[in-house]
């Protein structure tokens, strides 16, 4: 779930931005709404594998891929919202 969420959230986001028409006065905001969601996602993915991580899942690799694809998404995100 640690994974699956914040790409169900960009699919999600990704629909939502090119389904909005152009030049429409909300479009700027779905973007943002799109970029902060995914941002939530991130950090709701991190904070699942870490309780992940404190139970000791059966597949113990799978926690550490989420923390480390989540951790480095949020930074990239993060440094281009900023």
């Amino acid at each position: 779930m640690a994974i699956a969420l914040p790409l169900l959230v960009a699919v999600v986001g990704f629909v939502a931005i090119h389904s909005s028409p152009e030049g429409d006065s909300g479009s700027l905001g779905i973007y943002i709404l799109a970029a902060y969601s995914l941002v939530g996602a991130m950090i709701a993915g991190l904070i699942l594998a870490g309780i992940a991580l404190l139970r000791r899942e059966k597949w113990s690799a799978l926690p550490w891929m989420a923390v480390f694809l989540n951790s480095m998404g949020l930074l990239l995100l993060i440094r281009l919202l900023i």
